[in-house]
């Protein structure tokens, strides 16, 4: 699988493109989450891996696992890049275990089984396979977690995402620590480097020991902010407020750590 997978710079325009126009004929599709993780992608990158797929006819895929949480319309909302395959997890059950995937029509016709029409919606049948497809339990779930997210429900979670982050940029500020804040919408999370995160790679460069150091701080202060944390419906602004009280006593705990084990993050300028 690995010789047969070509990796494309994340959050790198240029080169993205550049590659792809190069592989033109040998690619099956370019996949990406356009949010990896917490690092958001640049809407430059987007649009140019968009223009480069529909140049040459590749199905570009957007993995929205993840950032479907982002908006009624996932990441491809805010981007405002629509791709020919979306795949969907546990999310749209509500939490609960389930897959989809949802695609361009042009792509459906080598998957269609021959006369057999939903008679009711006059769609196609698909064929598609899997353990939770359709559960009772997911998808109960998740018609109420439909019902629950309103457009005002994501707003409120933009406006709580945006002031974490801001708010965890001041206590790094006020313990003299210097650290990068990263994501959008609900997302948010602390890479322990003082170099710009802007793709895996320079994630991975942040000291995971104090990543792991400071979540254990807060586990024993009644936060549980393990790998990926993010902001929810069910987030209270006291909720809030606690979470980052934590962090100022866990920052102030964690000082001596820092000095031993990565005083440059101490320095200023």
């Amino acid at each position: 699988m690995v010789e047969n997978t070509l990796i494309l710079p994340f959050n790198d325009a240029e080169a993205a493109e550049t590659l792809i126009r190069k592989h033109r004929d040998e690619l099956a599709a370019v996949i990406v989450d356009p949010v990896q993780r917490d690092i958001p992608a640049k809407p430059e990158f987007l649009k140019a891996l968009r223009e480069a797929t529909e140049d040459y006819d590749i199905p570009l895929i957007f993995d929205e696992v993840i950032t479907f949480r982002l908006s009624p319309g996932g990441a491809q909302r805010l981007y405002g890049v629509e791709p020919d395959i979306t795949t969907l997890g546990k999310i749209i059950g509500g939490g609960l275990p389930i897959g989809a995937y949802a695609f361009k029509e042009s792509l459906s016709k080598p998957l269609e089984i021959p006369e057999a029409p939903f008679p009711e919606m006059g769609h196609p049948r698909i064929g598609f396979s899997g353990t939770f497809n359709a559960h009772p339990l997911s998808m109960a779930a998740g018609i109420a977690t439909l019902r629950e997210l309103r457009p005002e429900v994501y707003e409120r979670l933009d406006r709580m995402g945006e002031a974490i982050r801001g708010e965890i940029r001041d206590l790094l500020d006020e313990a003299g620590i210097t650290a990068q804040v990263v994501g959008m919408g609900s997302l948010f999370q602390i890479i322990w480097t003082r170099e710009p995160v802007w793709d895996y790679r320079s994630a991975a460069a942040g000291d995971v020991g104090l990543a792991h150091c400071f979540s254990l701080a807060l586990m024993n202060r009644g936060v549980y902010l393990r790998v990926h944390p993010n902001v929810s419906a069910a987030t209270s602004e006291e909720d809030v407020k606690s979470a980052l009280e934590a962090m100022r006593d866990a920052l102030s705990d964690l000082r001596p750590l820092i000095e031993l084990r990565a005083p440059h993050l101490l320095e200023r300028g």
